[in-house]
């Protein structure tokens, strides 16, 4: 009996010393090790603000961040890449994949863009490309510095050549946490062909908010699963705009300042070939000076499309031109109809002001006409440029849309 017990006891202490020794491996793989830290100034970035070349004329900081993302790229288990306090000027990065596993991008200090236009060739500032798993986060910034584009409608604009700040392309479980963005030439952040993606926490800002001036702030295109949370926006033009291709999207609780509100449907040149959006939630949104709050508006297509199972839900409005707004043709265009049709639509719980005596505009088409658009409890107050409340007698526009009004909407009906 005592030489039982005594191998009892041996086989304890071995399952025990396995169970810490397997505790180990897992907290080395959970969390990366000093190894697996990469700092892009071990790789000769410098962050003194100026931009630096190499010998060949490429920024040498770009160069250097790709080397440090390489290396965490290749990396076995967990890795980081540190961009540490300081100002560095750099030209297209591009992050591309696939990795050996997941890797966090800490953003500590400031990327700024390089002031020579031609070091970006791709029209691109900073890449997460067929990456799967990987994190960009930190309490740093990015800074395009650059002023937006007017929109000339007397010259052709293919809206895919102007340069995103950060642009997500063919990726897959990726997070961005934090961002602070600042002046974009275009976006502030494009996601394109992705699954899976969360963008939680942005802080993305323009200091020219001027109408129709190319800075969007998030363009959605093709991608599913997209998920938008608690982020403050400030832009000239869309606040967020999800486009052609792109299903399962939920945005919630964002304010969107100036600029043109929450787009559905809307479609740019040189992107996605599908014109379909469907499932989209809008839930607990702020809307401030916005030209527009909760928008529908695809495209003239030349192929039937659909724009389906979209939400507007528990909004809040502070002085917005248009806050409920559907347009079938926009822009009209001579010769060619929208075959994109508008149905299962849902406005609930809309409330706060608005410029217009308008507030809600249903314009469709005869071709197309909309239909299972709902009115659920709409609360809107007509005030003035200044913010005073004037009367408060509004009215709906409705054409060729079949509109349900019900709740408490204040007598609110089409015209």
């Amino acid at each position: 009996m005592a030489i039982k017990r005594e191998l009892s006891c041996k086989n304890l202490l071995v399952a025990l010393g396995l169970a810490f020794f397997l505790y180990e491996v897992t907290i080395v793989v959970a969390h990366p090790s000093e190894s697996s830290i990469f700092d892009v100034t071990k790789f000769d970035a410098k962050g003194n603000g100026k931009p630096e070349y190499t010998e060949d004329g490429e920024n040498s900081n770009s160069l250097a961040f790709i080397q440090a993302w390489q290396k965490a790229c290749n990396s076995i288990g967990p890795s980081k890449l540190v961009i540490p306090k300081g100002t560095f000027v750099v030209a297209q990065v591009l992050f591309a994949g696939p990795c050996q596993s997941h890797v966090t991008v800490e953003l500590q200090g400031t990327i700024l863009a390089d002031p020579d236009p031609s070091v970006f060739p791709n029209q691109e500032l900073i890449v997460f490309q067929q990456v799967e798993g990987a994190t960009f986060t930190g309490t740093g910034a990015i800074n395009v510095n650059q002023p937006p584009l007017a929109a000339d409608p007397e010259k052709d604009f293919v809206f895919s050549e102007i340069m995103p700040s950060i642009k997500l392309i063919n990726a897959t479980s990726c997070v961005v946490d934090g961002i602070h963005s600042m002046n974009p030439s275009a976006f502030h952040l494009l996601v394109e062909n992705s699954h899976n993606i969360s963008i939680i926490n942005a802080n993305f800002e323009a200091t020219t908010v001027k109408p129709n001036t190319h800075s969007n702030a998030i363009y959605i295109s093709g991608s599913s699963l997209v998920a938008v949370t608690n982020s403050q926006i400030k832009s000239g033009d869309d606040c967020i705009t999800v486009s052609g291709g792109s299903s399962d999207i939920s945005i919630i609780g964002v304010t969107c300042v100036a600029g043109q509100g929450i787009s559905v449907g809307a479609q740019l040149d040189g992107f996605h070939p599908d014109y379909n959006v469907k499932g989209v939630t809008v839930k607990s949104c702020t809307f401030k000076g916005t030209q527009f709050g909760a928008r529908i508006n695809p495209r003239p297509t030349d192929k039937p499309g659909e724009v389906s199972n979209i939400i507007f839900e528990d909004l809040t409005m502070d002085q917005t031109q248009n806050p409920i707004f559907i347009k079938q043709d926009y822009p009209p265009i001579p010769d060619k109809p929208n075959y994109a049709k508008i149905t299962d639509v849902h406005f609930k719980n809309i409330r706060g002001t608005t410029t217009s005596n308008t507030p809600l505009s249903f314009a469709c088409n005869k071709a197309a006409p909309c239909d299972g658009i709902e009115v659920i409890d709409v609360f809107l107050h007509i005030t003035s440029t200044i913010g005073k409340i004037a009367n408060n007698i509004l009215s709906a526009s409705c054409a060729n849309a079949k509109v349900l009004f019900s709740g408490k909407h204040d007598g609110l009906n089409c015209a």
